[in-house]
């Protein structure tokens, strides 16, 4: 028998925080990058740093390198603070472009994953 996917609401995930595995705060998910073409979520946005929203970096990070802890209600990503600091980021005012595929590929290669459009042309 085929188990049904488990399934989260963008309610339950937005603005939920994320951690290391050692338990410091990162930040919290402000939003999606959506691949439309590909129907799926290309990176995670989330904020970083800033008070009351100002002076925040948003950042993008692959969702193949998050992973949802069921049990706290939140986002564990396997990263040292300090790696968010230099990581790929943007304005919160001016998102990169949906077809900017360099950006994309930047975060991917800076998080050391490969994109799932690279991994899709090596089987074909």
């Amino acid at each position: 028998m085929i188990q049904a996917p488990r399934v989260l609401s963008s309610g339950t995930l937005l603005g939920c925080e994320v951690f290391n595995r050692e338990g410091e705060k990162l930040g919290k998910v402000e939003g999606f990058g959506i691949d439309p073409e590909q129907v799926r979520i290309a990176y995670v946005v989330l904020s970083f740093g800033g008070f009351l929203g100002f002076g925040d970096k948003w950042f993008a990070v692959p969702w193949e390198a998050l992973e949802f802890s069921q049990h706290d209600q939140r986002f564990i990503l396997n990263v040292d603070k300090e790696l968010l600091k230099e990581a790929p980021g943007f304005d919160k005012d001016h998102w990169p472009s949906i077809e900017d595929r360099h950006f994309a590929l930047e975060v991917y290669k800076y998080y050391g994953r490969t994109a799932y459009w690279e991994k899709e042309q090596t089987r074909a």
